[in-house]
């Protein structure tokens, strides 16, 4: 068969063939054989003919395009020296030429078809050639395989040259398929040609190939001229595998041996081509044509650069199926790269680049570097193929196909699978909005809701309503599409099991689920989403999985000491151990697993300072307020300026909320709270005491009348009896209450409400010189769990008997003294905050709590005016259920409340 023509020099497209000039359309025989076998010539005579009007017909066996069946017709009626066919046959045209012969394309009158008839040149007379052409004939006659041009008729004309009959296809060598790819193709993908031809369809043609020459393996034919120009792509999707040739039938024993570079070097130990015979067997063989993609004949048979190194030898009987399994390593190579794997033109340079090998990958392997994507599989195999040790090589063509079509079919698996992925990324968007439309109609509800009394009328709360109905819809719209997204990614890994997209979008979700859990503190759902993330993380989410953080810390002045202690669960409870020594401050950029610690600072002359530490996975903890830039100094204190009784807490984010088994949970959010002194217990009955004695010596004994504890009144607004008992010089001392209970000094003040815990604060402020204040919720929040989102001051775990609460009395339920259950003790210092008495704090009950800017808690002014305002208390009492021992939990309590278990501490802000 006619194989493709080779590349000229490009000043040929400009010149015109034989007559075009003039505006010839006739052209005789002579002319169209040359047409025929120059392409750059055959190319400008198609374009003179376009230009003319005349009627094109593409050459079917691809050859170049030979153009004008009317005008070939013409010249053929003219020719000298017509073919003489057979009867039976009728001529309709030059199809193709080669070096050794032409296809023509003949009308078989018994079978009333076009054929395509194959003869050899007139001028070729060698009996050896002439044998070949015979047994071309033989050979692909007895190839019965769909990849393979059928023969139909074999024979003599007049004139004595050997022809033989083939089928007709219309279509393109796969040469040409291949620049098309790779034209369309950018520098860093695969494109689609303008015909369609993608990449994956390029390797399922190479497939078909591969099976066509497994066929004829098997049948012991070898074709020794495999190469894209030899491969026919129908137009109905046909390949065939075409021009036998050069193809051998192997006899019975007649195996190929492995051909190693010892037997070379032996011979030629100095150096390839020094030795005569060697050197005379590398020798190019002269032909009709002799580019490096024509075919030669002679002692070195078949095309250079598809050529195996033993066949450049001229080692003809060491050719076997492997040297077909080199041919087809280099078409893959050209696959691939779009040109072939070497830049030779002689046999002996082929034979100086396969000792080599192919070199580096021509484009990437899949996800590694810059360029065109080459998976790796195929590229392997080419190497395989292309082993210059014969014994190297996948035995023949069958163990070449049977590789890529395992390819092919993770290709098309992989192509099913990501179409499921497709699916899952459009319903994420979707998923996305669905669930941020829900929020803002509840958020919408809320705001409505909050604007009416609670006993407004169901007509003015429809609409609210309305919008929670809507929000709820919306979220169940968005788990039933979040589900349909994690099932397409689980059906694209049925698919392909190793899909890396579908992988990476798993590993994505899983992550966020596990940071989820871990921030709400739920160590099931934690540990299950991090088997799962494990599971499908390809190394994307490795460093989130090591869970290191870094910590910064610097000081005013410098030169602090530094230690590191980390929280562990012993027997329930989290307890800071000592873990490693961080040196003088300014500590810079330190790496630590992620989780919650401490830091003790130590400076002579200061106070001691405990700073709780929370870092999540890959955080930076460095202590800057929002909107800060760099590590903000942590100011140390004075001595002198902190009170024995007083606790530090210094400024910092610390995790607020979140807690569902709480009352009334805030959401869980980051806060920063600026720094504060809080008092370590609960004002007692002593302090009070005194408080309400020196109103009375100030001739304020109304005031300390309307302060003092009382019972409450037996109807609304009236006033309770006195629980404290009156001296004779009118002051206050402690009685048995109407229960028969003696209140003790050291248990903390209770019936106060909420105007005598302020009027307290005032006191204390002018008595000592500081500004003394009932805490923000927040505040509070954050001095009794401290920055770790820990459910109570000690830990995690309920336990009564480390608290004063309702399960905490052996016999009749009373109050403790503050001195009472140590464990009660929050990361700061501050006791009793988990039980024996509520705080009263600064703020109004809101759903949403206090005022936030960007992150950043808020005081604003007191809102003190209203008798009737709800406010905030936080903390367990002595006779509560323990739930309200958790650090989260808010009680509402009327701003006139005088609560049985409801008393007060004080914080004031950090000296600055």
């Amino acid at each position: 068969m006619p194989s493709e023509p080779p590349s000229s020099d490009p000043s040929a497209r400009s010149t015109p063939p034989p007559g075009a000039a003039a505006g010839l359309t006739r052209v005789g025989p002579r002319e169209v054989r040359a047409l025929a076998t120059d392409p750059m010539t055959s190319e400008a005579w198609v374009a003179a003919s376009v230009a003319s009007g005349a009627p094109l017909r593409s050459d079917p066996l691809g050859a170049v395009e030979v153009g004008l069946e009317g005008l070939v017709a013409q010249a053929l009626d003219e020719d000298t020296d017509a073919v003489p066919l057979p009867e039976r046959y009728r001529d309709q045209g030059l199809l193709g030429a080669g070096g050794m012969g032409e296809v023509r394309r003949v009308f078989d009158r018994q079978l009333s078809r076009s054929v395509a008839l194959k003869i050899l040149h007139e001028d070729i007379t060698s009996p050896e050639l002439v044998a070949r052409f015979l047994e071309e004939a033989q050979v692909t006659a007895q190839l019965a395989h769909p990849g393979i041009l059928p023969v139909h008729d074999v024979g003599r004309l007049a004139d004595g040259r050997l022809y033989f009959t083939m089928k007709e296809v219309h279509g393109r060598t796969l040469r040409r398929v291949i620049a098309e790819v790779h034209a369309a193709s950018p520098a860093d993908a695969w494109g689609t040609g303008p015909s369609g031809w993608t990449f994956r369809r390029l390797l399922a043609a190479f497939h078909q190939v591969c099976q066509a020459m497994s066929y004829a393996h098997a049948r012991r034919v070898v074709h020794r001229d495999l190469k894209p120009a030899n491969v026919m792509v129908g137009s109905f999707g046909q390949v065939l595998v075409l021009d036998w040739g050069l193809a051998k039938v192997l006899g019975a024993g007649d195996e190929a041996e492995p051909l190693e570079l010892s037997e070379v070097m032996a011979a030629d130990p100095e150096g390839l081509g020094t030795d005569p015979s060697l050197r005379a067997s590398l020798a190019p063989v002269e032909s009709e044509r002799s580019d490096q993609y024509a075919t030669r004949a002679g002692v070195v048979g078949g095309t250079i650069l598809y050529m195996p190194p033993e066949q450049a030898l001229g080692m003809v009987e060491r050719l076997g199926p492997q040297a077909d399994v080199y041919a087809l390593g280099a078409m893959l190579y050209e696959i691939l790269a779009g040109r072939p794997p070497y830049d030779v033109a002689d046999p002996a340079a082929l034979f100086q680049a396969s000792l080599k090998g192919p070199g580096a990958c021509p484009g990437r392997l899949e996800g590694q570097g810059e360029g065109r994507p080459i998976p790796e599989p195929l590229w392997e195999l080419c190497q395989r193929c292309l082993m210059f040790a014969v014994g190297e090589r996948p035995r023949d063509a069958g163990e070449v196909a049977a590789a890529v079509g395992e390819w092919l079919d993770g290709a098309r698996r992989r192509e099913a699978a990501l179409a499921q992925v497709a699916v899952a990324d459009e319903l994420g968007p979707r998923v996305a909005a669905e669930r941020e439309e829900a929020a803002t109609l509840r958020h919408q509800a809320e705001t409505l809701l909050a604007s009416l009394s609670p006993l407004a009328p169901a007509e003015q709360k429809r609409p609210a309503w309305l919008l929670e109905d809507r929000a709820r819809e919306l979220e169940r719209e968005a788990e039933l599409h979040e589900i349909a997204r994690l099932q397409a990614l689980r059906a694209a890994l049925s698919q392909d099991p190793e899909l890396p997209e579908a992988h990476a979008r798993l590993a994505d979700h899983h992550r966020q689920e596990h940071q989820a859990a871990e921030a709400r503190g739920d160590t099931r759902a934690a540990a299950q989403a991090e088997a799962l993330l494990r599971a499908h993380d390809r190394g994307r989410h490795a460093a989130w999985l090591q869970g290191t953080a870094r910590l910064s810390l610097e000081t005013e002045p410098r030169g602090a000491f530094v230690t590191l202690h980390r929280y562990v669960e012993r027997d329930r409870r989290l307890v800071d151990e000592p873990w490693r020594v961080l040196g003088f401050s300014p500590v810079r950029e330190v790496e630590l697993p992620h989780g919650s610690y401490l830091l003790v600072v130590r400076q002579e002359g200061f106070r001691e300072l405990r700073v709780p530490v929370s870092m999540g996975r890959l955080e930076h903890w460095d202590g800057v307020p929002p909107g800060g830039e760099g590590t903000a100094p942590l100011r140390l204190l004075r001595l002198d300026e902190v009170g024995e009784h007083e606790v530090p807490v210094p400024a910092g984010w610390f995790w607020s909320g979140g807690d569902e088994e709480a009352n009334s949970s805030l959401p869980r959010r980051r806060v920063w709270v600026d720094g504060f002194l809080v008092q370590r217990h609960p004002v007692t009955n002593a302090a009070y005491i005194t408080f309400l004695d020196d109103l009375v010596a100030q001739g304020r004994e109304a005031e300390a009348l309307r302060f003092a504890p009382r019972e409450r009144g037996k109807s609304a607004g009236e006033e309770g009896a006195l629980v404290y008992g009156r001296t004779a010089s009118g002051g206050f001392e402690l009685v048995p209450d109407a229960d028969g209970d003696l209140w003790q000094p050291d248990w903390p003040v209770f019936l106060v409400d909420w105007a005598a815990a302020r009027a307290y604060a005032d006191w204390w402020s002018v008595r000592t010189g500081q500004p003394w204040r009932l805490p923000s919720e927040l505040e509070w929040e954050k001095a009794a769990r401290g920055v770790d989102g820990r459910a109570y001051p000690w830990g995690h775990h309920r336990e009564p008997a480390w608290c004063a609460v309702q399960d905490s009395h052996p016999g009749r339920m009373l109050p403790r003294s503050v001195e009472d259950h140590p464990f009660d003790l929050s990361p700061y210092g501050v006791r009793g905050l988990g039980g024996n008495a509520r705080d009263w704090c600064r703020e109004r009950f809101t759903d949403e709590g206090p005022r936030l800017e960007r992150g950043r808690l808020v005081l604003g002014e007191l809102d003190a005016d209203d008798e009737k305002a709800v406010r905030v208390t936080r903390g367990g009492a002595w006779y509560a259920n323990a739930r309200d021992a958790r650090c989260a939990s808010r009680i509402r309590a009327g701003q006139r409340l005088r609560g049985g278990g409801v008393g007060f501490r004080l914080v004031r802000p950090w000296p600055a």
